[in-house]
Formats: C-alpha cells, structure tokens, sequence
C-alpha cells in the first residue's frame, strides 16, 4: 500500500522567523504533504495548490503562491490505511516469504542502517550462518571521518601543482566531503573538465564524469537532480543542462537519439502540473 507525498523549492521569499523549513540564502523548502493515493502516476495542481494553503496558514507571512514555485519534489512512500485514509505507515517491516525471498518496506532514511542489518540477519538466519558482529553502526559515515575537508582539497590541489580556486574547493567539500579531493585529482587528468557547465552554475563538468564513474548515475536526471547541485532548486538553465548532456553522452557512449530524449526528460521532470 502506497500513497504520494512531496515537497517543493520556491522562488526568493521572506522567511518567518522560527520557521520550521530548510531554507538557503535565496530559496524555501516546504515540508511533506500526503495527496492520497496513487491513481494518475503524479502530483496535480489541486494538490500543490492545497500546499500552498497549508504552508500560509501556519506561516502568514510568506504569502506563497502558485507562481512562487520552481520545482515539485513527488515519490511514493509506504502507507497503511486508517479511517479509510491513506496514513504514511509508521515502522519499517521486514517480510519473510518462506520461500528464499525477503521483502523489505522502509520508511525513514534515518533508520535504513539499522532496517538493513536487521534483514542481513533475517536472511543469514535462513541460511543457517553465523555472522560476524555487524560494525555499521560505529563505522564513520563518508564525510565524517575526516575533520578538515577544506584543508585536505588545498592539499590535494598544492600536491598537483594546481592553484584550485577557493570558492571551487568549499563548493566541491560542501557535496563531495573528503571525496572532493577525488574530484581535483580528475581535474588534473582532465583539464577539459574543470570549468562549469555553464557560468550560472558552480558545478563542474567534472562532477558530471565523477558521478557516472563512482555514484552510480546512468541517466541525466540522475546526474542533474539526485547527484550533483546543478538541478536542486529549479530547472537548470538550457546551456548548463546541454553541456552536462554532452558531458555524459561522452562518458556513457550516448547517440544524439539518446543524448536529445535524456534531456527531454529532465525538462519533462521539472514540468509543474
């Protein structure tokens, strides 16, 4: 049983003092809200509009409307049915079938470690194995482990005889952590790929290669909206889109065919109903 939840970025707006929001310097985050359950594979307008009422109410003073909005986040989430209502369901169950397959239904991201030793042991137990004490939960998380990011990206950078500019290394630690210096060891091997994809962005075109080789993105929507910074806010502008497109076409051995309907896609993501 599922049912549809989102959050959605805004246009510049004044933000109440003691707001419950994630906020940046130039845009406001709204929390989640459930829109039943799943029927036409999307959000409608009627539902973002009912946000927008919601997020009002409790605070006046951001006066949002419809036109404010830049981007519509929408998945669907695990629900169990309550008064005839879909309600986001409120634990994380483990399913065993009996027959060598093991279903998992998450629902906090906060609580996937422990979910996922759970189901090691579920599924060894099956087995018959015994199983080393698990270490995930006091193993750093990546980014944790190191205490000055900073300082080991001007590191990196001073090692390779490179004068990597301030604002590049404190944009690539603030995603990439440690894993920055990776990302200027690229750079180095690929000048070609140190400048942006376009000058409205700070995203490099390295970001795009080193998503591909070491996240896992195969698709420009990967790379655009759940990899790097390029699509977070709002539909990223038409040069910067084309040339993370041309980018990854190279990496991944795309046709035009291919490269032209990845970028259809993206554009078709950040169409709001």
């Amino acid at each position: 049983m599922w049912r549809w939840h989102m959050n959605w970025r805004t246009s510049p707006a004044l933000i109440p003092r003691g707001a419950a929001s994630v906020n940046s310097p130039a845009r406001f985050c709204g929390g989640i809200r459930s829109s039943g359950w799943p029927g036409a594979n999307s959000i409608t307008a009627a539902d973002i509009e009912a946000f927008i009422v919601d997020a009002n109410v409790a605070f006046p003073a951001l006066k949002l409307s419809r036109a404010d909005v830049t981007l519509v986040h929408r998945g669907l989430v695990p629900a169990v049915l309550r008064n005839g209502r879909p309600e986001l369901k409120p634990s994380p169950e483990i399913i065993d079938h009996g027959n060598g397959t093991i279903t998992v239904v998450g629902v906090k991201f906060t609580t996937a470690r422990a979910v996922a030793e759970r189901t090691i042991r579920s599924a060894a137990g099956r087995l018959g194995r015994r199983l080393p004490t698990s270490r995930t939960a006091v193993t750093p998380l990546p980014g944790a482990a190191i205490a000055d990011h900073e300082a080991l990206a001007i590191e990196t950078g001073r090692a390779l005889h490179m004068d990597v500019p301030l604002p590049v290394i404190r944009h690539l630690i603030r995603l990439y952590a440690e894993d920055a210096a990776d990302i200027i060891h690229l750079t180095h091997e690929r000048p070609d790929l140190q400048a942006p994809v376009a000058s409205s962005t700070e995203t490099l075109k390295a970001e795009v290669v080193y998503v591909i080789r070491h996240e896992m993105a195969a698709r420009l929507l990967d790379i655009v909206v759940r990899r790097t910074g390029l699509g977070s806010a709002g539909a990223p502008a038409a040069n910067a889109l084309s040339v993370a497109a041309q980018v990854a076409a190279s990496e991944l051995g795309w046709d035009d065919a291919r490269t032209s309907q990845e970028i259809a896609d993206v554009r078709r993501f950040y169409e709001i109903p």
